[in-house]
């Protein structure tokens, strides 16, 4: 194999891949939000505030990326029998992206208006909603991997394959 064919297959390997890549990130961001939001509000001095901020910021940024590099892993599948399994997976994550995009858009214009809504009972009722339909997207999202072997190459040594 050349240079350029290995180049290339790196490549090609890291698109295919990115989905898995970026995946992980805003999960653990937003589900670290639901759980500092919870503690905000039981504790509203606690000086936590800004941090869940900065994890719905970045966490919704992510989730998007993921959503987007997810709908473009999609589409070798598009005409398969896991097209259906691969579609329930994409609307419990848009679901749940539009969500945060949504809570992202509210705090930042609560915060304009000088009053914060992070800390309160209706955002974190928002945020466990979410957060369910994140998980109803990585559950959906494991299936595809441990149960159809989407996005699986080579041979577990473990198996004795």
């Amino acid at each position: 194999m050349t240079w350029e064919n290995a180049l290339g297959k790196l490549i090609a390997d890291t698109i295919e891949d990115l989905h898995s890549i970026m995946v992980h990130f805003p999960i653990a961001l937003l589900v670290l939000l639901a759980a500092l939001t919870a503690y905000v509000v039981l504790r509203p001095g606690s000086g936590m505030l800004q941090t869940t901020w900065l994890l719905l910021v970045v966490g919704t940024i992510g989730a998007v990326a993921a959503t987007v590099s997810g709908v473009v892993s999609h589409f070798p599948y598009e005409e398969t029998d896991l097209h259906g399994v691969i579609e329930t997976h994409q609307w419990w994550s848009i679901a749940a992206t539009a969500l945060f995009v949504a809570a992202t858009i509210w705090r930042s214009i609560s915060r304009r208006r000088g009053s914060d809504c992070g800390g309160s009972v209706s955002f974190l009722v928002v945020v466990a909603v979410g957060t369910g339909l994140l998980a109803m997207s990585g559950l959906t999202g494991g299936d595809l991997v441990f149960d159809h072997g989407i996005n699986v190459r080579g041979v577990n040594p473990l198996l004795g394959q």
